[in-house]
């Protein structure tokens, strides 16, 4: 509720029934002692910004990203310009509501670590169940760490990575029907991972060791198919490391011997 008729009064000068609202009503504040690490000031953070009307935990993610780049420009030079790839966009099938919550950002951010080599270890080691607070906290170490090289290098990796998976253009990740033999549906978290980030992590290691790494559609499509033919065989996909079975199925999938 807007008060206009309120602009230029001082509380003395309020109506009585606005006095007695502001009189009755409650006030909540939060106080972090000074020097407060910034793990209590993220979780501060979402405490205040999950109440009331709800944000997803992406959109929170990306307001403190943005107050903690310290100038860097990190999330409109890396995450938003990624979001916004013509290949990246090509590859999706998102619903309106997945736009609204920012999904494609968490999608970004989800490529620039789990299929980062680097992060294999320390992913291996979590829970699915608290895959948001992983993601939170390697994404703040990239924010605030990594050098201009080093940002290069995941742009490169993620354009190269969605210029393959363009080629079946939102295709790719979607689920694929075994029995029907057909991609069917909108962009899943799980096709994500199997397929996203399985083959971004092989286009990191050819980056790393200097080399090219290309498929064609026809290859493509075979390994997606292959992933789903054994996640369906298998169906084992689930538990306390279902996020890291699964990306692991898909980088070993996706690897090319030489």
């Amino acid at each position: 509720m807007v008060l206009n008729f309120c602009n230029g009064l001082t509380y003395s000068t309020l109506p009585d029934d606005v006095q007695i609202t502001f009189d009755t009503s409650r006030l909540d504040a939060v106080f972090l002692e000074k020097g407060s690490s910034e793990e209590a000031k993220y979780e501060l953070f979402v405490r205040l910004n999950t109440y009331g009307q709800r944000l997803e935990r992406q959109q929170v993610r990306d307001c403190y990203i943005i107050a903690s780049e310290n100038g860097t420009g990190y999330f409109k030079n890396v995450i938003e310009k990624l979001s916004k790839l013509n290949e990246f966009k090509k590859s999706l099938t998102l619903s309106e509501k997945k736009i609204k919550a920012s999904f494609a950002n968490e999608l970004v951010i989800r490529f620039l670590t789990m299929a980062n080599p680097q992060y294999q270890d320390s992913l291996s080691r979590t829970s699915s169940v608290l895959i948001h607070d992983w993601l939170d906290r390697k994404i703040l170490e990239k924010v605030k760490g990594d050098s201009d090289d080093i940002k290069n290098i995941d742009i490169n990796v993620f354009t190269k990575t969605f210029e393959i998976l363009s080629q079946l253009e939102g295709d790719a990740l979607c689920r694929f029907d075994v029995i029907k033999d057909k991609f069917i549906g909108n962009t899943t978290l799980k096709a994500f991972e199997f397929v996203a980030i399985g083959l971004g992590y092989n286009v990191y290691k050819a980056e790393e060791e200097g080399r090219e790494y290309n498929l064609t559609k026809e290859e493509l499509t075979n390994k997606i198919k292959a992933i789903w033919e054994s996640a369906v065989e298998l169906e084992d996909y689930k538990g306390y490391d279902r996020t890291y079975k699964q990306i692991k199925k898909g980088c070993d999938t996706f690897r090319i011997d030489t």
